[in-house]
């Protein structure tokens, strides 16, 4: 006698949820890793032990390394731009580039791993240099268009979201992946870091700073 659809039913999903478990923790484990070791020497061996399942458990979800890293940055990817895109819900500028600036911040200092081996795949596939810029381009428009719907005249010429958002790229890349001394031995802490920057970003694209009182560094007698 078959087992009644219901019966059937719960054990697929216990499966299916052991499965994902199975998988959370792979994309964990390889996440961790990457903050310690370079992602072209991390073997499958290695991303099985930091997850505690056997090799046959990633075989299961992937077929090779280079599968499990694309879906794992691709998420992070789309997690990172989400976080970008919410920061334009707020009305005025200053707070969107605040926002902008924390989730930037978070993402290079929370998983600087990542962000090293998202730069190693660039460099190697344009799929992933593609990833960015198109997500980038977009972002970057927006915030355009909210800088000049809110400008004085006075607007710096030349002053774009997307350049910015380059050498906000690269600012972080050097302090929190690459840990150039002078800059971290300058920066501050995270919060320093993300004032200091909206304030930067703000001030290029208006040409004029944000008012004193949204500040929290200049009463520490710190901050740009």
């Amino acid at each position: 006698m078959s087992a009644p659809k219901d019966v059937v039913g719960i054990g697929n999903g216990r499966r299916q949820g052991r499965s994902e478990r199975t998988r959370r923790k792979i994309k964990a484990a390889t996440i961790a890793l990457l903050n310690s070791q370079n992602y072209f020497d991390m073997t499958i061996t290695d991303i099985c032990r930091g997850a505690g399942v056997a090799t046959g458990g990633f075989y299961f979800h992937y077929d090779k390394k280079a599968d499990l890293i694309e879906e794992v940055v691709r998420e992070h990817n789309a997690s990172f731009w989400a976080a970008l895109m919410t920061a334009l819900d707020y009305r005025d500028l200053y707070s969107a580039i605040f926002a902008a600036s924390t989730a930037l911040v978070r993402a290079y200092y929370d998983s600087p791993g990542l962000v090293r081996c998202f730069n190693q795949l660039a460099m190697i596939d344009r799929v992933y240099v593609k990833l960015w810029d198109d997500a980038a381009t977009v972002w970057a428009a927006r915030l355009d268009d909210m800088a000049a719907a809110g400008a004085a005249t006075g607007r710096p010429e030349g002053a774009s979201a997307y350049g910015l958002l380059s050498f906000a790229d690269l600012f972080l890349f050097e302090l929190f992946i690459e840990k150039e001394p002078g800059l971290v031995a300058s920066a501050g802490g995270t919060d320093e870091v993300t004032e200091n920057l909206a304030v930067l970003w703000y001030r290029a694209l208006t040409g004029r700073s944000p008012v004193p009182a949204r500040l929290a560094l200049p009463n520490r007698n710190v901050g740009v």
